[in-house]
């Protein structure tokens, strides 16, 4: 889960909330996509939502999870993300080098669609990134 801040562009309103994802798997560090149909993602504020894989044959619906700490792997950026768009987005990512280039999209090919944040704002400052664990 993380504590996120934004802002809308065209009123200049700001916000903030609580966002995340359950992955049902072990993490991997390495760069590429992992995760099962247990995976989640939601938002606890400004508002409850739930959404769940979609069930589709497409590649990309296979797209759960991906773990990044080191710059190293690939090339790709140091990260956390969940879903995968069309134009190769993730739904939620939270940037590994700089917190408030971490976005979130209202559609991917992996959750079924609906915003996790107040409408017209995709970009969040993340504040705080807790780690839960339930045994």
């Amino acid at each position: 889960m993380c504590k996120f801040s934004s802002n809308k562009k065209e009123t200049h309103q700001n916000f903030s909330g609580i966002l995340g994802g359950f992955n049902l798997s072990s993490w991997k560090n390495d760069g590429k996509y992992h995760g099962n149909s247990g995976c989640y993602i939601f938002s606890v504020t400004p508002k409850f939502h739930l959404y769940l894989p979609q069930f589709s044959n497409s590649s990309d619906a296979k797209k759960y999870t991906y773990l990044n700490n080191a710059d190293h792997h690939g090339g790709e950026r140091p990260g956390l993300g969940f879903g995968k768009t069309k134009d190769e987005k993730f739904r939620i990512w939270i940037d590994g080098l700089e917190p408030e280039n971490s976005y979130v999209e209202a559609q991917d090919e992996t959750f079924c669609p609906g915003s996790l944040i107040n409408e017209g704002s995709n970009f969040i400052n993340v504040k705080i990134i807790e780690k839960i664990i339930h045994w």
